[in-house]
């Protein structure tokens, strides 16, 4: 069985209570630091700063776009600059 992947993305479809319309957004999840049940705290995040505001949102549909591995660090040069 091979590994779980590094992280997964997910298209999700929902609404903020109180708020009129639906919203979609993209949402990677990173095993060991967030799974599908964080989708929500995710979103309020992203929507007030505040992941406890996620009671908010409802979730009207989730599909997962994709998996991948992590893709290599890129080096820099000094103070974060790009090698030329």
């Amino acid at each position: 069985m091979p590994p779980p992947p590094d992280r997964t993305t997910y298209a999700v479809t929902y609404a903020v209570a109180g708020e009129p319309g639906v919203r979609r957004a993209e949402v990677t999840v990173v095993p060991g630091y967030s799974q599908e049940s964080d989708i929500p705290r995710l979103l309020a995040a992203r929507l007030t700063g505040r992941p406890a505001d996620a009671r908010r949102i409802v979730l009207l549909a989730l599909r997962e776009t994709g998996t991948a591995a992590r893709r290599p660090r890129r080096r820099t040069g000094h103070r974060g600059v790009s090698p030329a």
